[in-house]
């Protein structure tokens, strides 16, 4: 009879064991993130670019079927949305509009302001990502430091073009350099 109930309770045991080891199994154990580029299928001459960053997901999120086919996904296991977006907001420059509704962006390395006069659809780009960092971003056998190094080749788009390296009258500067600069702007 003993022997009976130590068998009944060892069976109980493992079948929740099983329970638990089914359940562990069917949920996603890892998260990250996906970031969502134009590729060579969404180009569109003056108003994108290959690598532009549209959208940055949670890897939940299912990023599969006709409406995905034509861009690139760079899967970044083990770093969640929030950090990809803390690390991408940080290369924003610094903007600022005048009292007449023109927009100008700061130049840290030449201590200017100057006109954006091309404002890009997307304000991200990781044109700088090899495609050994993308490989290295999808591996769970890289560190978060890494990646985190990785994601910081990101730049905002602004100073990329030409057109937006108009410096501005040095008045200008020296009001703006009394003003409170705008940061971070998310990607929806």
């Amino acid at each position: 009879m003993r022997l009976i109930n130590i068998i009944k309770r060892d069976l109980i045991i493992i079948g929740i064991l099983l329970i638990l080891l089914l359940l562990f199994i069917s949920l996603k154990l890892s998260f990250g993130a996906q970031i969502v580029c134009i590729d060579t299928g969404t180009l569109r001459a003056g108003i994108n670019a290959v690598d532009d960053v549209v959208e940055i997901q949670e890897d939940d999120v299912e990023l599969t079927g006709a409406g995905y086919n034509h861009f690139l996904v760079i899967q970044v296991e083990g770093v969640t949305k929030a950090q990809v977006l803390g690390v991408f907001n940080l290369s924003l420059v610094a903007k600022e509009t005048d009292p007449n509704g023109v927009e100008y962006w700061y130049n840290d390395l030449a201590g200017d302001w100057y006109q954006v006069v091309n404002k890009p659809k997307y304000s991200f780009t990781v044109e700088d990502f090899t495609s050994l960092d993308i490989a290295t971003l999808a591996s769970g056998f890289v560190s978060v430091a890494n990646k985190l190094t990785i994601l910081g080749k990101v730049k905002d788009k602004i100073p990329l073009d030409p057109a937006n390296s108009l410096t501005i009258k040095a008045s200008l500067k020296t009001e703006f350099s009394t003003m409170n600069t705008v940061g971070a702007e998310e990607i929806p």
